[in-house]
């Protein structure tokens, strides 16, 4: 019982201490592991929820055929794997609105400090085809 009751302690403490880490903006971006040049501008937000989950948003800028740059909202869901690890799934994209899901992505991230920044690293895979991927690399604003 009384190993019980640390463990529970223990929960809290990490739950909390995580979110903290997690809250805002988080900015950089990520490659296409088939095109090594092509480099995409992509920001997360996370916003904390009751319970310890986070109501998240990723942004991601692209360039349209005709020129035009296109800023891509999309509604995404987080899973925290451990202190410093998260998988996050974009599920519906709300800005511009569309019910294509071919382009949402699944995203592996680790999270560190290095030189008193908080970053995270990863690779991102299509949500539906695995047949495209890559990394990607964030700091926290």
């Amino acid at each position: 019982m009384k190993f019980l009751s640390v463990l529970a302690i223990g929960f809290l403490f990490f739950n909390q201490s995580f979110s903290q880490s997690l809250e805002g903006e988080w900015k950089g971006s990520f490659t296409d592991a088939s095109i090594a040049e092509l480099t995409t501008t992509f920001a997360l937000y996370f916003t904390p929820k009751k319970g310890g989950s986070y109501k998240v948003h990723t942004y991601t800028r692209v360039k349209e055929p005709d020129g035009i740059s296109l800023i891509i909202v999309c509604e995404a869901t987080c899973t925290i794997i451990s202190a410093d690890s998260i998988v996050l799934e974009e599920i519906k994209q709300v800005k511009p609105k569309s019910s294509q899901t071919d382009h949402l992505q699944r995203i592996y991230l680790t999270i560190r400090v290095k030189d008193n920044k908080k970053i995270m690293e990863g690779w991102w895979e299509g949500a539906n085809d695995k047949k495209y991927g890559g990394t990607m690399l964030l700091t926290k604003k």
